[in-house]
C-alpha cells in the first residue's frame, strides 16, 4: 500500500536568496540620453543600495562599490566575526565574502574598462583590486580577452561615456 505522503510538510529550498546580478549595483551615477534634437544629457541612476535589507550585507556591497576591498577591514569596522560574515554572505549568495568580493569587484572592472578611459592603473584603483596585475587577470577571468583587447575590440563606439562616475 502507498504510503500518503500529502501531510508531509515541503523541504526549504535550501539555495542561495540572492544571485550577484540580483545585488550588483554600478559603480556609476549618470547614464547618457538624448533629447529629440540629438543633444546628449545626463540623467541620474536610481540604485538600490541596501537590496538585501540586511545591514551588514548592504555595508559590505556599499564598501566594495567604493573601491575598498579588504574582507578584513571592513569585519573590524562592523564588529562581525569574519569567519561568522562569510558564513552569512554564503547563505545569501551562495559564496563566501571572498568569492562574493572577487566577483564584485571583477564585475566592476569590465564596467569601468568598457565605459570609461580611466588609465589601467585608476580602473585598478577604483574598483578595488588593487593592481594593474590583478586588473588584468580579472579582465580576462571575466571576458576571455585581456583588458588592452577587451578595450580595442569588444566594447563599442558609444560605450565610452554612456556612463558617468
Amino acid at each position: 500500500m502507498a504510503k500518503n505522503n500529502s501531510n508531509t510538510p515541503k523541504q526549504p529550498d535550501r539555495g542561495p536568496q540572492y544571485s550577484l546580478d540580483d545585488l550588483y549595483f554600478t559603480v556609476f551615477n549618470e547614464r547618457r540620453k538624448y533629447d529629440e534634437d540629438g543633444y546628449p544629457y545626463y540623467i541620474p541612476i536610481e540604485k538600490n543600495t541596501r537590496p538585501t535589507g540586511v545591514r551588514v550585507m548592504d555595508n559590505f556591497m556599499n564598501y566594495l562599490n567604493e573601491g575598498y576591498s579588504s574582507i578584513s577591514s571592513f569585519c573590524k569596522t562592523e564588529g562581525v566575526n569574519e569567519t561568522d560574515f562569510s558564513r552569512m554572505c554564503k547563505v545569501l549568495t551562495g559564496m563566501k565574502a571572498l568569492e562574493f568580493k572577487i566577483r564584485w569587484t571583477e564585475r566592476t572592472v569590465v564596467d569601468l574598462l568598457r565605459y570609461t578611459n580611466l588609465s589601467p592603473a585608476e580602473v585598478a584603483d577604483r574598483s578595488g583590486v588593487g593592481s594593474h596585475n590583478n586588473m588584468c587577470i580579472a579582465c580576462k577571468r571575466v571576458t576571455g580577452r585581456s583588458s588592452r583587447d577587451f578595450r580595442n575590440y569588444e566594447r563599442e563606439e558609444r560605450d565610452v561615456g554612456l556612463y558617468r562616475i
